[in-house]
């Protein structure tokens, strides 16, 4: 079956925020949802309030985002369009996910300067419905900042409370089939547990991660040093014939390492930068949410390789990727540092670096070996936890029905690959008659600004 697209309606005052209502309609399309807003009015007989009420009616979330202006004010209810379109939302309980201009970072520009009322009313607006109104309500700075919001909240909102949504027509047949085979095997079900809920007790042990079913995590661009390497001409590098001969050039283009190895050297080189700097907490909850308590629990949970698993704290532990020896260097970098430093060297500055060295003082970067396996043991000597070649072993002796277990500040997890991964996992306990797989779906997201 094809997944469900949502209608989002996006709600603003026009002309002071083309460019991040833009933005916005950018990012949800990137989605691959519906944005709807008054770009996609067209002329009608109703009113324009009738016809964004019919509008708001079929859509699955309200984005509301507020600049400067609060807007022209309907006659009939002392209100803008834009709070009227507030109110009716949150009527129809629709998910509201709204944004505030940081008026600290975007300065209000003449154009948008309003009345006294109108200010007033804005005011009003934000303080006593957007703060403490909204399922989420954050302040934006610019409008990719904006954009970057919408994408995190939207995804949030959208994994923890689904909506009805729409589905292609020519798929319905399919949906109906589904359903009603789906129906006649809950019936059975239903049939059976009422027969064996009357003998059986038995403890039922569920795994959530960053208490989600479906766990979400960013993929932000990482800085590092790219090897490339490809043939010179010596011809085409006149301007560096002082300082590089054609005898060198030529041992350079002999000594050119396969493409294969530089790639792999590079993406061991991502790999590291990534684990210093661009990783996120994960936490565990084991819940028992049977009505008979488990005893001995063993759970393995098997990361997929476009994520990695490490122990909070050992990111000092793994070394950093050794440039090959056979990786030649480059001849055109080497003549540039040698100009640079002619260039410093004239200006007097290299007599003062060997006065006052620049690391003076500094703390020289720390290399250890490859990473080292722990056992994590928490304080609470009923629970353990291992992390090893990127599995998170797990062993509770006990765990009382209708009570959990959170491992919070034990493991991080560092995004490698975009894309949708499953987490494949093993339990294991005394009251089971044999192992119970789960599987547990992650979403990796590249974010638009940030990669």
């Amino acid at each position: 079956m094809s997944k469900k697209k949502y209608q989002i309606f996006i709600s603003s005052t026009y002309n002071d925020l083309v460019q991040p209502r833009g933005k916005v309609i950018e990012t949800i399309l990137s989605l691959k949802h519906i944005p709807i807003g008054m770009e996609n009015f067209t002329a009608s007989n109703r009113t324009q309030w009738q016809y964004i009420q019919d509008v708001l009616k079929d859509c699955d979330y309200y984005v509301l985002i507020i600049g400067h202006r609060y807007g022209s004010i309907d006659s009939n209810t002392g209100k803008s369009y834009t709070e009227m379109e507030f109110d009716y939302a949150k009527q129809l309980n629709i998910p509201i996910l709204s944004f505030v201009i940081d008026r600290n970072s975007m300065p209000l520009l003449p154009n948008d300067r309003e009345s006294h009322d109108h200010e007033e009313k804005l005011h009003n607006f934000i303080n006593q419905k957007v703060r403490s109104g909204t399922l989420n309500s954050k302040d934006w700075t610019n409008p990719d900042h904006l954009a970057n919001l919408v994408t995190a909240s939207l995804v949030s909102e959208m994994g923890e409370n689904p909506r009805t949504g729409w589905i292609r027509a020519d798929k319905l047949d399919e949906l109906n089939l589904e359903i009603e085979r789906l129906q006649v095997i809950n019936q059975r079900l239903a049939s059976q547990t009422i027969k064996t809920n009357l003998v059986t007790r038995e403890p039922n042990i569920e795994v959530v991660l960053n208490d989600s079913e479906s766990p979400y995590f960013e993929l932000e661009r990482v800085h590092y040093d790219i090897e490339h390497f490809e043939k010179l001409n010596y011809d085409e590098l006149e301007g560096y014939h002082q300082y590089i001969t054609s005898e060198e050039i030529d041992k350079y283009n002999k000594l050119l390492p396969i493409p294969e190895d530089v790639q792999e050297y590079n993406e061991a080189l991502e790999k590291y930068t990534r684990i210093q700097y661009k990783r996120v907490d994960l936490s565990i909850d084991i819940i028992n949410s049977g009505n008979q308590k488990a005893e001995s629990i063993y759970i393995d949970l098997r990361f997929p390789k476009e994520v990695l698993i490490i122990e909070k704290g050992s990111e000092d532990e793994w070394e950093k990727p050794t440039r090959p020896d056979y990786f030649p260097p480059n001849p055109i970098k080497r003549a540039q540092k040698e100009i640079e430093k002619r260039h410093v060297d004239a200006m007097g500055i290299g007599k003062l670096d060997k006065l006052f060295p620049s690391n003076i003082g500094m703390p020289m970067p720390k290399l250890m070996g490859a990473a080292r396996i722990r056992k994590l043991t928490s304080s609470n000597s009923n629970t353990y936890l291992w992390v090893e070649e990127n599995k998170i072993t797990i062993k509770i002796n006990s765990l009382i029905h209708s009570r959990k277990v959170g491992f919070k500040e034990d493991v991080e997890l560092v995004a490698l690959k975009e894309g949708e991964f499953d987490i494949v996992g093993n339990i294991i306990c005394e009251q089971f008659p044999e192992p119970r797989e789960i599987i547990i779906p992650i979403r990796v997201t590249k974010i638009p600004g940030k990669y």
